[in-house]
């Protein structure tokens, strides 16, 4: 009788021990989360700090609601003046002067003369698309102009907090603690607040990171779409196409379909349709905003976070005698002998890298993610500019992809520390940004930490060339694994 009391017993509690366990995983999310929050909103300035890019946010946000002149009018004189001084060249006068020139309709000229950026709905923002507006416009109408920063870093946190519980939920508690570890590390770094790195390019990287939620639910035409938001957010996610084209393409929902059964390019034209009608939208508003961004980054010099400043560093001697420091297009950057033939150099990089990460996604040697993460890693080695902010554009899909090896949490962190200690801490240390590079210890880090994330890029692409398909590792699991559910291949790391 005691045998079977006893044996009655053992399944409560084991039982009990399953809720136990739990309810302590439950705490040490809420821990965990209480942390990151804490590190994102208990900094924020009240009343807004005007030395942000939030502050600068504010000032776009008024000039869309009111018109630029009213906006402006409301605020010091300093929060809104990179505004006004950078004007775009391209200018709502001269694109309807051409459009007349060239025998446009004359309501077509008179609409886009209407379109004057001192009137409200007319004023977009010069570097970033239109749906940037919409964080900027959102904490704009909840809060007053003194609480504005806590107001958006509110919703910046909101967006983290997703991105935590869908690594929580479609890969591991070791990933989404990663996630969390690597935006502490940033947002720590951020003393004092007065100079924080503050930015709302977590909204383009959670929209990259949902993509990849839907890509690996076979939810295409959605992650196609959320890539299509992201991009009309902030540029950057359209590079991510070619991998999640190939990944669609080799999906096993399409492999019984012809090459040409329109079902392959549904999600493309997805993409395409919604980029068009948003662009559309942005037209009706303001021709000019609509095109300011692509003028803007077109023209930008090489900043002093990069590698080709690193690389112009080095080939001058480990010396800034004969390098010009300036200030334009709100960064601080470089310029001297060999920045053609580096830049040369860095194109070159960048088409290998895509090329070769491609070729490797199409071995079915890289997953989507693996694929996604080195082509971001390799945009933004080789690109011109570096700048702290773009860290959160890889922190969740770093997380998604080996959040859950410790080595490789370690090396990613070391990044975001250095990243983080170079701005803000480097550029506090000087009386001017312009004086930052001339430092001595300045370039030693910056080059420490260029280096270190292209050796990562270039292991993880070396290793993954060295392995076996992903499909012939699952064919291998098959013989190995009777009685266990089996991985599928997107879920199979080669990194």
């Amino acid at each position: 009788m005691n045998v079977e009391n006893l044996q009655s017993d053992q399944p409560r509690k084991d039982s009990r021990k399953k809720k136990l366990r739990s309810y302590l995983f439950l705490l040490c999310d809420f821990v965990i989360l209480a942390i990151m929050c804490g590190c994102i909103i208990g900094r924020s300035s009240v009343p807004t700090d005007l030395n942000t890019d939030v502050s600068r946010y504010e000032c776009y946000a008024a000039a869309f609601a009111e018109g630029g002149n009213t906006a402006f009018a409301q605020f010091p004189v300093r929060q809104c003046a990179e505004l006004v001084a950078n004007t775009p060249k391209l200018t709502t006068a001269i694109i309807a002067s051409s459009l007349k020139k060239h025998g446009a309709p004359d309501f077509l000229v008179q609409f886009v003369a209407s379109q004057a950026d001192d009137q409200p709905l007319h004023y977009l923002p010069h570097e970033y698309p239109i749906l940037t507006l919409i964080p900027f416009e959102i904490a704009y109408l909840i809060s007053t102009p003194a609480y504005y920063q806590f107001a958006f870093n509110l919703l910046m946190t909101a967006l983290a907090i997703s991105i935590y519980f869908l690594l929580l939920a479609y890969k591991s508690r070791s990933a989404s603690i990663s996630f969390a570890l690597f935006l502490v590390i940033g947002y720590v770094m951020k003393r004092p607040s007065t100079i924080a790195v503050d930015r709302f390019d977590m909204l383009p990287a959670a929209l990259t990171f949902f993509a990849l939620i839907f890509a690996m639910k076979s939810r295409w035409n959605w992650a196609f779409a959320m890539i299509a938001l992201g991009t009309m957010t902030k540029f950057y996610p359209v590079i991510l196409l070619p991998p999640f084209f190939i990944g669609q393409q080799m999906a096993s929902r399409y492999q019984g379909l012809k090459w040409n059964a329109w079902q392959r390019f549904l999600p493309f034209v997805t993409f395409c349709a919604t980029c068009l009608i948003i662009t559309i939208v942005s037209l009706l508003f303001s021709v000019e905003g609509t095109l300011a961004p692509l003028n803007y980054f077109g023209a930008r010099p090489v900043q002093i976070e990069s590698l080709q400043a690193s690389l112009l560093w080095l080939s001058n001697g480990l010396s800034m005698r004969h390098l010009t420091v300036f200030r334009n297009y709100g960064s601080t950057n470089i310029a001297g002998p060999n920045e053609a033939i580096i830049s040369l150099l860095c194109n070159g990089l960048l088409v290998v890298g895509l090329l070769a990460t491609l070729w490797l996604q199409g071995k079915r040697r890289l997953t989507l993610s693996q694929a996604v993460l080195l082509f971001l890693m390799v945009v933004i080695i080789t690109g011109k500019v570096f700048s702290p902010q773009y860290m959160i554009w890889l922190f969740p899909i770093v997380a998604l992809t080996i959040g859950e090896k410790p080595l490789w949490i370690v090396a990613w962190s070391v990044v975001a520390f250095l990243t983080y200690y170079i701005f803000p801490s480097l550029y506090m240390s000087g009386h001017s940004s312009r004086l930052t590079p001339f430092q001595p210890q300045f370039y030693p880090i910056v080059t420490a930490r260029n280096f270190l994330l292209l050796g990562m890029y270039v292991y993880m692409l070396v290793n993954a060339g060295l392995q076996k398909s992903v499909k012939v590792q699952a064919e291998k699991l098959t013989k190995l694994t009777i009685s266990r559910p089996l991985p599928s291949p997107d879920d199979i790391q080669v990194v």
